[in-house]
């Protein structure tokens, strides 16, 4: 069992504005997720979420051609589609949603492009959000740590989504 703190993990988006290499550190050293892009070309690019206690990723999202949605893969999942992994709740597509590994469905929404996201596990409280004065800085419920890559994931994919207008 894992020591409980009290204190959400307070993630530092170290380069906010590039979807393809930065580093989510948390502000406790607690947690450290690196974003790093191993293939960029024509016709995809790949880019690898690895956690600092492991070498292998924990995350792999592959775009297409011309920034097109493509393929998410979680450890010791198969590789999912984009638009089926993180679907969307309605026409915007700045609301979908997603089913984590532990079953829960949650659901990133961004009210307008300059706005903060947030991420919510249906019908219960918000568990992740961006801090609105440092859009760099995502905080975690404590409760939901063990899912933290896939909020980072689906994070940089709703961020690639509004940067790219898909």
């Amino acid at each position: 069992m894992s020591t409980s703190f009290g204190i959400h993990l307070l993630l530092n988006d170290k380069v906010p504005t590039s979807l393809t290499d930065s580093e989510f550190v948390d502000m406790y050293d607690r947690l450290r997720l690196r974003v790093h892009c191993t293939l960029r070309n024509a016709d995809r690019t790949v880019i690898m979420i690895y956690k600092s206690t492991l070498s292998a990723p924990i995350a792999c999202l592959e775009f297409g051609a011309g920034h097109a949605l493509g393929s998410i893969k979680l450890t010791g999942k198969d590789p999912v589609h984009m638009n089926d992994f993180l679907s969307r709740v309605s026409r915007s597509s700045r609301v979908r949603r997603f089913i984590a590994s532990d079953g829960q469905t949650y659901t990133w929404t961004q009210e307008s492009k300059d706005s903060e996201w947030e991420a919510s596990e249906i019908a219960i409280h918000a568990l992740a959000h961006p801090n609105v004065q440092t859009s760099a800085m995502l905080a975690v419920d404590e409760g939901y740590t063990q899912i933290t890559g896939e909020l980072v994931a689906t994070l940089l994919i709703m961020r690639h989504i509004v940067k790219y207008n898909l």
